[in-house]
């Protein structure tokens, strides 16, 4: 997700805000618009919408969907709005899957034991082939690697799943004693791991080592309990080298038996491995041609077993086959995330004994299936055309069948959920599927989901399927009311006032969001785009210098045409000093008993005497991982002032209602090593004796970890809301007419 360090507008949009001023305003919140009394033909309106990018575009969907009632839109650039996608179909299928056999790997350990390092041996561990249209094929031993948006190595996937589990609570495995913890590993370890924890691992015994202990079993990979699970290191190591002149990135594998080769003998390992050839070595890949980022993609985000690694996985476990202390290549990833069951619908059968009317046969022969009729039941989940089936959609639903094994899936182990007669989960996953957009947009009545209007976006590249979660949400949406949606693949599809528009010219100002339906799919990228497209980030996690400016333009002037029965405020007479208008500031949030940072936007006139009694509706901007209140905050001047700005025909705020935009902190708390004294602003961050409460970013809600005590950052996000409208002039909740 989006990181601080990244292009992340940097070409796009190169003005960055000057000043930041601690601001000083407070107002009543602003009178309500009178619309009459409710009818059936009104709506109530809170003239707030939430929206965000990466990181926050999720927090944003979460937050969004669970408060129903305090914003009218939710607006995701790029995020994973679906939970069963992300937790099930990404993270437990894919980004930790991949792996050989239980047999496959017990007939290897019994050839050779240092053979489950060996790539060139276990052939069995391979990428998971994409089954949903534009997403890549990946697996643990192969994350996908980009530099759109971020450097995202093995590394900085490791500081997601760490904040990730820090939000939600652990998806693999269920640990009594913390909710982030792995089984059998304190939480002091994991917020702290030592420094031996790459040569010292936290060992579960299983049977072969203490026939007495209580090993972590596993219905895949471990059902008698027989190996030892421990604590492992991974992570991206760096330099990358690579042959110069042939540009072959060094197999460090390449001698076979999956040796390990010390760090300092890295260098002359790869002299020998280009051989005729000099040997290169990149560090950073910002600006490379395609060659070198060819390089990139063969070796970051891959796990190179023949390499030494020094980060922990301090969220997860391994089981240790060969019992030699480490994770080799081949061996499998602890996933103990839910019971087993079966993902053929609420019908509770799979499409060979679908009788074609919502039931069951109990012979397959008298089904329709075995007379060429595909589905009888029709319940087969597809996010295009049948986004509201239940088989196969990647979670489960009362009818299913599961087996009561609790969490490790085999019986008579006492685990976490066994015998209890109902379906569990893992805390993290739990959790995810509680703050599941999609599904709480559909838990929505009929007049809530007219209220929620959705701006959902995201690439065909992107690195982490942001794309496919764009349309899987919108499948949902369709399926609710197809009338209320407009679907479209690139910014020049959009209709707009300089018809045909073409991607040069084609800006949110022109869009005519009047005469379409409320919510809004938007797929960015060129299937056909060629290779310094590709270079260029062409529908990756923030796309091309052009196209991360239209994304930002485009949905910006969506969210100024939400309110069209709100009549324009006049002109004002002057737009004011911008430096006075953009601020980084504090509020002090009752939920996290802390004070929180954020910057504000207020539009141009705020503080013109004419215009002192025009109130606002409020966009609240969430940044992405990495990011803190200010990065975005700086692109105010490009995005919403007009002509000074990047856009040639002035901002697309001012063909719409102006609005001011909050930019609330997404990073984590800091807490005082000594005291324990928390503060949640950036001014501890580079202070000694502080240490932040996770790596880079909240996700937006109450956390999980790393203590029982952790921040609530939803709650302190709902804070600031109160908090700009006591202090700025907000418009007031009121009933209008139905859009």
């Amino acid at each position: 997700m989006t990181s601080r360090s990244s292009r992340f507008l940097a070409c796009a949009l190169v003005v960055l805000a000057a000043g930041c001023h601690k601001s000083t305003d407070s107002n009543d919140g602003g009178p309500a618009v009178d619309a009459g009394p409710p009818d059936a033909g009104v709506l109530h309106t809170t003239y707030r919408v939430i929206g965000g990018v990466s990181m926050g575009a999720l927090g944003a969907s979460m937050v969004g969907l669970k408060h129903p009632d305090k914003f009218d839109a939710v607006v995701a650039l790029g995020g994973p709005m679906d939970a069963a996608f992300l937790g099930t179909h990404m993270i437990e299928q894919r980004l930790m899957a991949g792996f050989c056999t239980r047999e496959q790997l017990e007939a290897a350990l019994a050839t050779n034991p240092q053979s489950l390092n060996d790539p060139k041996v276990m052939t069995c561990t391979q990428d998971v082939a994409p089954t949903v249209s534009t997403e890549h094929a990946e697996s643990f031993n192969h994350w996908r690697f980009t530099h759109s948006g971020g450097h995202f190595t093995r590394s900085s996937y490791l500081d997601l799943f760490y904040d990730l589990t820090s939000a939600l609570g652990n998806f693999g495995t269920y640990n009594p004693d913390s909710a982030i913890a792995p089984t059998g590993v304190p939480e002091s370890w994991v917020k702290n791991p030592p420094a031996d924890a790459c040569t010292n691992p936290i060992r579960i015994k299983g049977k072969l080592s203490d026939p007495n202990g209580t090993p972590i079993y596993n219905a895949e990979y471990n059902p008698e309990g027989k190996y030892d699970a421990i604590t492992f290191c991974d992570g991206e190591e760096s330099p990358i080298y690579y042959c110069t002149h042939s540009k072959i990135a060094v197999d460090f594998c390449g001698d076979g038996g999956g040796a390990i080769v010390p760090q300092a003998q890295e260098a002359t390992y790869a002299a020998a491995f280009c051989a005729g050839d000099t040997v290169s070595q990149a560090t950073d890949d910002q600006g490379t041609p395609q060659d070198i980022l060819d390089i990139y993609n063969a070796a970051q985000g891959r796990y190179d077993p023949c390499r030494q690694h020094f980060e922990p996985i301090r969220v997860a476990l391994a089981f240790d086959y060969n019992g030699n202390g480490m994770r080799d290549y081949a061996e499998p990833v602890v996933n103990n995330s839910h019971e087993r069951y079966d993902d053929v619908g609420t019908d509770g059968c799979p499409d060979n004994l679908e009788d074609g009317d919502g039931g069951c046969v109990t012979d397959p022969s008298q089904s329709p299936f075995a007379h060429g009729v595909a589905d009888p039941n029709h319940d087969n989940y597809d996010y295009a055309n049948n986004a509201l089936g239940t088989e196969g959609d990647w979670r489960y639903e009362p009818g299913e069948p599961f087996q009561d094994n609790g969490l490790d899936g085999v019986p008579n182990t006492h685990d976490f959920g066994e015998g209890n007669g109902t379906y569990d989960e893992s805390r993290g996953l739990a959790k995810l599927h509680a703050y599941d957009p999609r599904h709480n947009y559909l838990a929505l009545t009929t007049q809530q989901q007219h209220q929620m209007d959705l701006y959902l976006e995201g690439g065909i590249r992107d690195v982490f399927n942001f794309g496919v979660a764009a349309e899987v949400f919108a499948g949902a949406v369709k399926a609710t009311d197809p009338m209320r949606i407009a679907e479209f693949s690139d910014f020049p599809t959009i209709p707009a006032s300089n018809n045909p528009p073409d991607e040069t010219n084609s800006h949110g100002d022109d869009a005519l969001w009047n005469t379409l339906p409320p919510n809004t799919l938007e797929i960015y990228g060129f299937a056909d785009a060629g290779p310094d497209d590709l270079e260029a980030g062409d529908g990756d996690h923030v796309g091309t210098d052009l196209q991360a400016l239209l994304r930002f333009a485009f949905m910006e002037s969506w969210v100024a045409n939400r309110w069209q029965a709100l009549p324009l405020p006049p002109k004002p007479p002057s737009s004011g000093d911008f430096n006075q208008r953009v601020t980084y500031t504090t509020y002090h949030s009752n939920a996290l008993n802390a004070d929180r940072d954020f910057s504000i936007y207020l539009p141009p006139g705020y503080y013109d005497p004419s215009e002192a009694n025009t109130h606002y509706p409020v966009l609240y901007l969430l940044h992405g991982y990495g990011q803190d209140a200010t990065d975005l905050a700086a692109t105010a001047i490009a995005l919403f002032e007009p002509p000074m700005g990047a856009l040639p025909r002035g901002s697309p705020i001012t063909n719409g209602r102006p609005y001011i935009v909050v930019f609330p902190s997404g990073r984590c708390c800091f807490q005082n090593d000594s005291t324990q004294a928390i503060d949640c602003t950036l001014a501890h961050q580079n202070d000694t004796g502080w240490s932040s409460m996770c790596n880079q970013g909240s996700f937006y809600i109450n956390a999980s970890g790393p203590t029982a005590d952790a921040p609530a950052y939803e709650d302190g996000l709902l804070d600031l809301v109160d908090y700009v409208d006591a202090h700025y002039r907000t418009l007031a909740p009121a009933d209008v007419p139905q859009r």
